[in-house]
């Protein structure tokens, strides 16, 4: 098997299991100072949806319904074999489809990116604002702090269609800084993408400031909408 590098990995953050439950409605997360939404139902509760519905309504809602189950589902799957690459366990892709073999290559790419895994699939809050979630990676890109969240999509995106993705890694730079006293300032979003190159988009957060403001605007729009939390 091969010997990766970051088996040496910085495994002092004691990161604490939560545990959730999931429902049509969304995900709540059960923490040790109570329950709160995760971070992306609370980010898709307060989207704007309107292209959603007109894409639904254009190609058919059992065509809709179709396409959503299965890129969900082989998102599913490709993510769960990243999780095994980065442990260095052996991925077994005998039964995987080409499209999922394809996209996970895709994501393997930026291996020499991760200079250093703090954590996978890192079970993360805020007490300060009142959410929850799961980040798929926290280390380090190029040496530098960073939250690392993967995506997979049907069709190239431009940078401003991503902007819930930032808002995403966001929360969860804040919510690690929050428990355990780190300054992380750098997202990056790595997105396979279904017979295309893939993707990776940066950003600073001491650079781009409007994600903190527009992060607050979206969790006090939520707690409007949804007082207490409950959904």
């Amino acid at each position: 098997m091969e010997e990766y590098r970051w088996r040496d990995r910085i495994d002092n953050f004691n990161y604490e299991e939560l545990s959730a439950l999931t429902t049509k409605k969304g995900r709540i997360y059960n923490t040790p100072i109570g329950d709160f939404p995760s971070i992306t139902t609370v980010l898709r509760k307060t989207k704007d949806n309107s292209w959603l519905w007109e894409w639904r309504n254009r190609i058919g809602r059992e065509e809709a319904d179709r396409i959503t189950s299965y890129s969900s589902s082989r998102g599913t799957k490709v993510h769960k074999h990243m999780e095994n690459h980065m442990d260095g366990k052996e991925v077994d892709l005998s039964s995987a489809s080409e499209d999922e073999i394809q996209m996970f290559n895709g994501l393997k790419m930026y291996d020499s990116k991760i200079t250093k895994i703090y954590g996978k699939e890192v079970p993360l809050y805020s007490k300060e604002l009142k959410f929850a979630g799961r980040a798929d990676l926290i280390g380090e890109w190029e040496n530098t702090p960073a939250v690392i969240d993967y995506k997979t999509s049907r069709k190239i995106k431009k940078r401003e269609w991503i902007k819930d993705y930032f808002l995403q890694g966001t929360a969860y730079a804040l919510a690690h800084d929050e428990l355990y006293g780190t300054q992380i300032n750098l997202i990056v979003i790595l997105i396979t993408v279904e017979n295309d190159i893939p993707q990776c988009f940066t950003l600073d957060l001491q650079k781009e400031p409007w994600v903190f403001q527009e992060l607050g605007d979206r969790l006090v729009n939520f707690y409007k909408q949804f007082p207490g939390g409950k959904f």
